[in-house]
Formats: C-alpha cells, sequence, structure tokens
C-alpha cells in the first residue's frame, strides 16, 4: 500500500478488514482522544484525520488487540483492509532496508513525513499543540516488547537522515500513521 490509512468515524466488519472474530468501531476524528505520552497505558481508541494524513494510537492501529496488558509478540489483527495486515518487526526491517534513505519518499514507497501526535505530560488539557510537524514520519508495526512498543522512524531532513525501527517505552498513546502491507498467506 503506497498511502497512509485515513479512516475514521465507522464500524469495520469481519468480511472487509483484518480482523478475525469481531468488529471494532473507530471513534470520530477528535485530537482530544489522544493520552498522555509517557502516561497511564489506555484502551480507548484514538484517531485523528489531517489532511491526507489518519493518527492512530497503539489500541487503534492493532483493532484493539494492542492492550495495555499486551507486552510482547505481534498482534494478529489491525484496522488495515482485508488482505493486508500491520507489518511485522522483521518485516518493518525488511522495509527499512529495501529503500535508501533519499528514496523512500518516492514511488513506489512514498513515505512522507507525517510528523505525529503526542501530548506533553504537563499540558493535560490543551488538545491544539499535540499535533508535531516534523521532517521524519512514524507507522505503527504490530510488534510489543516488554520495555514499549517499536515503531517505524524515517527521517531526511537538514539534521537527521535515517531510518530506524524503534522502541517507544509505553509510547501507545501518541498517534503514528498506518500502514499496510499485503499479507502473504
Amino acid at each position: 500500500m503506497t498511502q497512509d490509512l485515513r479512516i475514521a468515524d465507522k464500524a469495520l466488519a469481519i468480511e472487509s478488514s483484518d480482523l478475525k472474530d469481531a468488529e471494532f468501531v473507530l471513534p470520530r476524528s477528535d485530537l482530544n482522544n489522544f493520552g498522555v505520552y509517557h502516561g497511564e497505558i489506555t484502551d480507548k481508541a484514538a484517531v485523528y484525520i489531517r489532511n491526507d494524513i489518519g493518527y492512530y494510537n497503539w489500541f487503534t492501529a492493532t483493532a484493539g488487540e494492542g492492550i495495555k496488558t499486551k507486552t510482547t509478540g505481534d498482534t494478529s489483527v489491525s484496522i488495515c483492509a482485508k488482505g493486508w495486515k500491520l507489518p511485522t518487526y522483521d518485516e518493518s526491517n525488511k522495509l527499512i532496508s529495501s529503500y535508501s534513505l533519499t528514496s523512500f519518499q518516492q514511488a513506489p514507497a512514498m513515505f512522507k513525513p507525517t510528523g505525529y501526535i503526542g501530548r506533553d505530560e504537563n499540558d493535560n488539557t490543551d488538545a491544539s499543540n499535540d499535533l508535531k510537524t516534523t521532517h521524519c514520519g512514524f507507522w505503527w508495526p504490530s510488534t510489543a516488547k516488554s520495555n514499549g512498543r517499536y515503531y517505524i522512524r524515517m527521517c531526511n531532513g537538514d539534521d537527521i537522515t535515517s531510518a530506524s525501527l524503534s522502541i517507544y517505552p509505553n509510547g501507545v498513546n501518541e498517534g503514528f500513521p498506518v500502514r499496510c502491507i499485503a499479507r502473504g498467506e
């Protein structure tokens, strides 16, 4: 898939999504639904759509399977369409190594700087500053690890040019885009 998901305010059905045995409801787009990063891990769905980018917290990207008790391994479901899924840790590494740092923004990858949603723990009430713009792109894979959740980070700017798969300690409340890959069954 060469674009990030942009869905909100919709019930995903099993027959048309990457779900296994239950419907998952995406809430309406609302920046206020995201929790404080490094704060209490939330089992509450959060979506924000801005222009052509959708931001989702870990719980939402994993269609509810990425709950706070999911601390290791890969989730088995996601909000991706049927036949698609979130990449695993290994698939994410392969994706990163497939593109040079100057080409990940070009076809066929089309990864672009997305920024992210993150609320400073000192600012619990004002969501207006939560969308962080940056020359980096961030995406959720399906893998959790005991000390946090993985995320894909690709940067191409004046001070940072890198692509990595990083651990974000307890970073499940942030809003990152979702980029699905084909399910190879």
